[in-house]
């Protein structure tokens, strides 16, 4: 899904995504993560760099799973902080 000028997802994640290990959705015009990726509790690597995301839910605490994620949050004055966390 890297680079497809997407601009959200679908709060109502599809079903079939709760399989989902790894999903880069990196280089599109998403504005925010939805409150349903607490479904994707298999996920390992999720990235989302070069977005417009300026925050992160709760619900991410729901993909137990989670042992990389890459961001940058888009602060005050449009200042970006590029942000990763790799589990152990």
């Amino acid at each position: 899904m890297q680079g497809n000028k997407l601009t959200s997802f679908s709060e109502n994640l599809n079903a079939s995504w709760t399989m989902l290990t790894e999903l880069n959705a990196s280089k599109n015009l998403l504005n925010g993560i939805p409150e349903s990726i607490r479904r994707l509790s298999r996920l390992i690597r999720l990235d989302l760099h070069q977005n417009g995301i300026s925050s992160i839910p709760p619900s991410i605490s729901g993909c137990i799973s989670l042992m990389e994620f890459y961001i940058g949050l888009i602060l005050n004055h449009g200042i970006t902080r590029c942000m990763h966390y790799q589990g152990s």
